[in-house]
C-alpha cells in the first residue's frame, strides 16, 4: 500500500490533514480523527487510453468513523480492468463518491456540493483532507519576576487557530500544584470561536501569597480537538514584604490665596494605612547639628524648620492614586508629610513645598 501523510502545522490557514492512497486492488480504511465533521476528498480514475474522472468535494463526515477507498477496481464487481476506477464509501455518513477510468460511471451521491470533470488521466487515487482546527500557544511558558508578597505582575500569552475551521475553546484554567493561589487569569478574549489564522490572548497575575517558588499550568482546551488540553506553565517566586512605594506626590499648584484649598495627590502601589501631616516652614539657625528656633542674640547659618501643624489626617487602607483636600491654611509656606504604612513596613515622603499668600 502506498499512502502518502502530512501534517501541516505551520501555515496559516492550513489543513489539518492530508492522506493519499494509489495503491490498486485492495481496500484501505481511514479513521476520521476526533473533533473533524468535514473533509474534503479527490477521487481520481485514471484509464488505459483517453480520459478519467475527477470528483471533488467536500463533504460531512463523523469523528471516529471508517472511509473506505478501493484504487484501480471496478466500483461493481472489484475485479480488475484497463480501466482503473476509484471509490471512497462513508458507510455512517451515507456518501458514496466513485470516479471511473473511462468517460462514464462517474458519481458522487448523495450530492454533496461538489464537482465532477474529466481530466487527461493520471495516477488513479484518493485523496482525503481534513478541515480541522488547530491549536497553537506562544509562548508555552510564562517565568514572572520574583515579587514581594502582595505586589502583582501580568503576562500574556496568544492563543492562535493554524487550522482550517473555526477553533471553540473551553474557559482557560489554572491547573498543577498552586494550591496557594498565587495565580489567576485575570484577561481571556478567547470566549468566542477562534477563526482560521486569528488569534486572542490570555493574560494571567502573579500575586504570591507566601514566600517561596510557585509554579503552576494554564489549561486550554477543546473536546474538538486532538491533543487537548493544551498547557502552557507558569513559575514565579514571592520574596519577602517590602514597604510600599509611594510615587507621584503633587500640590494642585504652589501659591493659593487666603481661604483656598490646596490639594494633594499621590499613588500608593498596595493597601497600606496613610497618614497626613502639614508641616509649617520656619525660619531657623543651625546649632550642634540641628535646626533650631531662630531667637534673637542667636547667631549661626540659617535653615529651615519643619514644624507640625494642625491634626493627622488618617486614612482608610487604600491603594492606587489618592487625592486628599487640605483644611484652610493661615499665610506661610507649608509642606505635606505624607507616612504610607504597609505589611512590608513603612514610606515616607514630603509634598513640594507651597504658599498661602497674605491679601492685598
Amino acid at each position: 500500500m502506498a499512502l502518502v501523510a502530512a501534517v501541516a502545522l505551520g501555515a496559516a490557514p492550513a489543513h489539518a490533514e492530508t492522506v493519499t492512497f494509489t495503491t490498486p486492488g485492495i481496500q484501505h480504511a481511514y479513521f476520521v480523527p476526533t473533533g473533524v465533521s468535514r473533509v474534503h476528498i479527490v477521487v481520481v480514475g485514471a484509464p488505459a487510453g483517453g480520459r478519467g474522472a475527477v470528483v471533488t468535494a467536500d463533504v460531512p463526515v463523523v469523528s471516529d468513523e471508517q472511509l473506505t477507498a478501493v484504487i484501480g477496481a471496478d466500483a461493481s464487481d472489484g475485479g480488475g480492468g484497463n480501466d482503473a476506477t476509484s471509490t471512497l464509501v462513508a458507510a455512517q455518513s451515507g456518501w458514496r463518491a466513485i470516479a471511473a477510468g473511462g468517460d462514464g460511471g462517474s458519481s458522487l451521491s448523495p450530492s454533496p456540493t461538489g464537482t465532477i470533470a474529466l481530466d487527461s488521466g493520471g495516477v488513479a487515487s484518493v485523496t482525503i483532507t481534513t478541515y480541522e482546527p488547530i491549536l497553537d500557544l506562544a509562548p508555552t511558558r510564562l517565568a514572572f519576576d520574583r515579587q514581594a508578597l502582595r505586589h502583582a505582575q501580568t503576562k500574556s500569552f496568544v492563543v492562535a487557530n493554524r487550522g482550517n475551521e473555526v477553533l471553540m475553546l473551553n474557559r482557560s484554567l489554572i491547573g498543577g500544584n498552586d494550591s496557594r493561589g498565587s495565580f489567576t487569569i485575570v484577561g481571556d478574549t478567547c470566549a468566542s470561536g477562534i477563526a482560521p489564522a486569528a488569534s486572542c490572548t490570555v493574560t494571567v497575575r502573579f500575586q504570591p501569597l507566601v514566600v517561596g517558588v510557585h509554579y503552576a499550568t494554564v489549561l486550554v482546551g477543546s473536546q474538538l480537538l486532538r491533543n487537548s488540553p493544551a498547557l502552557v506553565s507558569l513559575h514565579g517566586e514571592g520574596g519577602p514584604p517590602v514597604p510600599p512605594r509611594l510615587t507621584a506626590l503633587r500640590i494642585s499648584k504652589l501659591r493659593f490665596a487666603p481661604g483656598a484649598h490646596a490639594t494633594v495627590s499621590f499613588r500608593v502601589d498596595e493597601d497600606a494605612r496613610v497618614q497626613l501631616r502639614v508641616m509649617a516652614l520656619k525660619p531657623g539657625v543651625r546649632r550642634g547639628g540641628t535646626c533650631a528656633v531662630a531667637a534673637p542674640g542667636r547667631h549661626g547659618r540659617r535653615c529651615t524648620r519643619l514644624v507640625p501643624y494642625g491634626k493627622t489626617v488618617r486614612l482608610r487602607p487604600t491603594a492606587g492614586t489618592i487625592r486628599q483636600k487640605l483644611g484652610r491654611l493661615p499665610p506661610g509656606r507649608y509642606r505635606v508629610r505624607i507616612t504610607v504604612v504597609g505589611d512590608g513596613g513603612t514610606s515616607s515622603a514630603l509634598t513640594p513645598a507651597f504658599r498661602i499668600v497674605r491679601k492685598r
